[in-house]
């Protein structure tokens, strides 16, 4: 009797989609292009402690990137322009090196481990454009930094994106299901209104 061969991923996907049906956190996460069990215990997925690290640095790196352009700013007249538009030049020539630097890094390491470099043409125009979006976010940034002081604006710029984006995951991804996981997310977002409307409240000429 022949046996009837399922297709390769399927009982995969149902896992993964089961896990999801009934509001609780999928079982595997993908990992090189496979699905990998968590480790004992269901509480730790591979790799998570790897994007914890970067993510604490890409916040470090974020927090501290207006640190160089805030320092001369002080510094002010005549060596330096007290005006902060006067540094959106220079700020993002230091990403676009920033950005060959890292892709130049990306390059060397296919070429050492001899994979071929993962390039979408599909990713090309939304990252121009999302780039743009950028653009336009972070001179907005260098203003309001001005004309709200570093206290006000950093923030209600750092929070809002936050939420938006946990909304996103929600509406897009399907991200953090189950009641209890969306109600703590609930909570936090609605905390964060509040703290970001009481912070933009606070502005005001001292006396």
């Amino acid at each position: 009797m022949r046996e009837e061969k399922k297709p390769q991923g399927a009982s995969e996907k149902a896992d993964v989609s089961l896990a999801a049906a009934e509001g609780g956190d999928i079982a595997r996460t993908v990992s090189g292009g496979s699905l990998q069990p968590r480790t004992p215990g269901g509480t730790f997925r591979p790799n998570f402690a790897a994007g914890f690290v970067v993510a604490l640095v890409a916040g470090l790196f974020m927090g501290s990137n207006f640190d160089p352009p805030t320092y001369l700013q002080q510094i002010g007249p005549p060596a330096h322009s007290s005006d902060s538009m006067d540094y959106v030049i220079s700020h993002f020539a230091g990403i676009v090196l920033a950005t060959l630097l890292y892709f130049g890094a990306y390059l060397v390491k296919c070429k050492a481990s001899k994979q071929a470099p993962f390039v979408d043409k599909k990713m090309i125009v939304p990252g121009l454009l999302a780039g743009i979006m950028w653009d336009i976010a972070q001179i907005g940034w260098f203003k309001a930094n001005t004309v709200l002081s570093y206290v006000i604006a950093f923030p209600i710029i750092v929070a809002t994106p936050g939420v938006l984006a946990a909304i996103w995951g929600i509406v897009l991804f399907g991200e953090n299901r189950g009641r209890r996981n969306l109600s703590l997310l609930g909570l936090v977002i609605v905390l964060q209104i509040v703290g970001v409307s009481i912070i933009a409240m606070s502005k005001g000429d001292a006396k």
